[in-house]
């Protein structure tokens, strides 16, 4: 079993290793979708127009290492060595960078999530009316002169549902409520290793912890690509009885017939 802190951890995943890897089970952190990031990623362009700021330099900072150009003037011997000027119209659809992969969005749905609750922590409190709030003699907080423990007075009801069905709230101990993907170390043929997800574990508010698996999804690195068995020895069967093992768990046991005039019929 892997910890979160080395579920997917890469170096580990290399062909020596496999033999005693393949198969790991471990947790990460909840893998989530932000609904129109991609199309938001594929609209930026630096700004030709706005050439101090610091939002655009760092743009263009992108824009120059994804294309391998410069942005005019470029460097002297630039364009002789027959390396290309920036336009700044360059497709970013036509290129692959990590920067704009959004199929393993983890620590950033975190961020996501953080967001969105003290968006509605905020619309909350800016729905109270004069004279009904929760703070003294029924006031409401003072959007010009906010004080952090009013905030947070809001924050710790708000409960949502994101795009892909996680709850977001808080007990409480002002703890949110955990979520964690379950995944596989997957040992291709090839030698690749790929680390897929078989599961969730998560608690709710309504019916506590929860594990989910899918247990046909689930690579075994065993003989017969079984998983392990969690007993010691199987049940016994009708006419048989359980005689302890001396000196091991007390799963593990021999079946012996039943004495004469004795009979067992459950496992």
């Amino acid at each position: 079993m892997a910890s979160e802190a080395w579920t997917a951890y890469a170096p580990l995943q290399v062909p020596h290793l496999m033999p005693y890897l393949g198969g790991t089970l471990g947790i990460a952190i909840r893998r989530g979708e932000i609904p129109g990031l991609s199309h938001f990623l594929l609209r930026i362009h630096p700004d030709s127009d706005h050439n101090s700021g610091t939002e655009n330099n760092l743009i263009k900072q992108f824009w120059e290492h994804t294309f391998q150009c410069r942005f005019a003037p470029p460097p002297a011997g630039w364009v002789n060595a027959g390396k290309a000027v920036c336009t700044g119209y360059e497709d970013l659809g036509n290129v692959e960078t990590s920067f704009l992969d959004v199929s393993d969005l983890r620590s950033e749905y975190n961020v996501y999530k953080a967001v969105y609750a003290l968006a509605y922590a905020v619309n909350d409190m800016m729905q109270c009316v004069p004279g009904r709030g929760p703070f003294s003699g029924n006031s409401c907080a003072n959007l010009q002169r906010l004080e952090p423990w009013q905030l947070l007075y809001y924050l710790e009801k708000i409960n949502f549902t994101t795009s892909i069905g996680d709850q977001v709230l808080f007990d409480e101990n002002g703890d949110s409520l955990p979520i964690y993907d379950v995944m596989n170390w997957v040992w291709l043929p090839d030698g690749r290793t790929k680390v897929q997800t078989v599961g969730v574990v998560r608690e709710s508010a309504s019916s506590g912890e929860e594990l989910t698996l899918d247990e046909d999804k689930i690579f075994w690195n065993f003989e017969y690509i079984q998983p392990p068995q969690s007993v010691c020895s199987e049940s016994c069967p009708p006419g048989t009885r359980m005689a302890r093992k001396k000196g091991e768990p007390v799963c593990c046991f021999d079946c012996i017939p039943c004495s004469d005039g004795k009979i067992s019929n459950e496992t």
